[in-house]
């Protein structure tokens, strides 16, 4: 039966547990050609959900699980717009075990261009199917947790991903994907403590919940209640980022987890810049030829691309930037990179001095002793903003003057005219001299 003829003949039924039943049946049957923008397709798997989660949870058979999987995971993925790049296999344990060799309940795999498959084993069936309500919970997690993968594969491939959805934390899982490139065992030994799997943690377990709410208990949770359970749960699994933690494993050895991840990336990426086209938010942090960008590129890439997108999420871009400059080993004459690019160019930008400040924090000095460096450092970009502006001027009135001067000469009194104009220009500029001296006395006194 076709989805509009089943759709309508639903419709026009008495609801009863037997046209339900009929309609997970035909879900179930026709899993694999689910088309969520078939609005006859969605209105059968929408109602299929409602009865398995509201009326008939707790005593599912093996087929409604199966529904349910293959409807909370594409409909994530169309809510995102990836669902033409992510395949959802449901394989029964054997054959799952045959295919990955390991013990785990669902893998997502890219293909490396932004698509990828997520397979699940029937233990997530089992987990679904499963009395036990916390394994009922994590059932659904899982299904969350491996489309959530598949949208950060998307992310970091995709090459026409728009620049404002880059921010830090994408910058972080796509160097964890050359990580893992270039050294494969690293996953394994880190696994309960990286970004992408704390990520994948986190919003499986909260989009399981909403789900409970929107298709079970409206009142499930209240507040604050939410963000209590996700991170209890987090802390039952033992999942920690390694942002927390500050320490990675490698080689039997506990070393720092961003040194390592960017040293290891700096190497591939040097060795094989193509990779750079492969993951496009790449682009912002290192040159086409592999090479790592200075923080002078990086200020000055961040100004430019603000200054050519007219719609800028400013929020994300510093945080990108951010990410880049600070998330790796720092360089030793940055400070005096940045030092010089103050004095040089006056910029007023708050994210320049950040980038200052998170620097000098490194170092052994008081908070007292950065401050004060700090304020310096402001008051020189004061100042040159100040005399670049005065220049401006200057140069304005200078221009002006010069075109007076040649249209003077065929006004009455020219020579005349002429000489008191001369004599008030004098006058501002001796007045603007004494200014300046005023200025550079009150600074003198001020760092007294």
């Amino acid at each position: 039966m076709q989805a509009h003829e089943l759709a309508e003949k639903f419709k026009n039924a008495k609801p009863s547990r037997e046209s339900f039943e009929e309609i997970v049946a035909w879900c179930n049957e026709n899993a694999d050609k689910l088309d969520l923008l078939d609005k006859d397709q969605k209105y059968l798997y929408e109602m299929s959900t409602r009865y398995l989660m509201k009326i008939k949870i707790g005593n599912w058979n093996k087929n409604d699980a199966k529904v349910i999987i293959n409807y909370f995971a594409k409909s994530y993925t169309n809510n995102y717009g990836i669902d033409n790049d992510v395949v959802v296999k449901i394989l029964e344990n054997p054959e799952y075990m045959e295919r990955f060799n390991d013990n785990s309940n669902a893998k997502c795999v890219s293909y490396g261009n932004g698509k990828s498959e997520v397979v699940y084993s029937s233990k997530v069936v089992d987990n679904l199917t499963s009395e036990d309500t916390l394994k009922f919970v994590r059932g659904l997690q899982t299904v969350f947790h491996e489309v959530v993968h598949s949208k950060q594969y998307s992310e970091i491939y995709r090459p026409n991903n728009g620049n404002n959805q880059y921010n830090g934390n994408l910058y972080k899982i796509a160097l964890e994907t050359i990580m893992r490139k270039a050294y494969p065992k690293f996953y394994k030994e880190n696994y309960t403590n990286l970004m992408m799997e704390y990520q994948a943690e986190y919003f499986g377990l909260e989009q399981a919940m909403r789900m409970m709410k929107v298709y079970y208990k409206p009142d499930l949770f209240k507040g604050q209640e939410v963000e209590e359970f996700l991170n209890e749960m987090l802390k039952i699994d033992g999942k920690e980022s390694y942002e927390s933690i500050g320490k990675v494993n490698f080689a039997q050895r506990k070393i720092n987890a961003s040194e390592l991840i960017n040293f290891c990336a700096d190497k591939y990426i040097e060795i094989k810049p193509e990779i750079i086209n492969q993951i496009p938010v790449l682009k912002f942090a290192y040159n086409s030829d592999g090479s790592k960008k200075d923080i002078i590129q990086l200020i000055q890439d961040r100004a430019n691309f603000i200054s050519n997108n007219n719609e800028v999420d400013l929020q994300n871009v510093n945080d990108l930037y951010k990410t880049i400059a600070n998330y790796r080993s720092l360089a030793p004459d940055e400070l005096l990179l940045i030092h010089e690019y103050i004095e040089k160019t006056g910029t007023d930008d708050e994210f320049v001095f950040e980038l200052m400040q998170f620097r000098l924090e490194k170092t052994n000095w008081s908070e007292e002793k950065i401050s004060k460096f700090m304020q310096k450092e402001h008051a020189i970009a004061t100042k040159i903003k100040q005399e670049r502006e005065e220049q401006q001027v200057e140069a304005m009135w200078q221009s002006r003057f010069q075109s007076w001067d040649r249209d003077s000469i065929n006004l009455p009194n020219g020579a005349k005219r002429k000489e008191e104009a001369v004599k008030v220009i004098q006058n501002i500029e001796r007045d603007k001299q004494a200014q300046a001296e005023k200025k550079e006395q009150q600074t003198e006194n001020e760092q007294r």
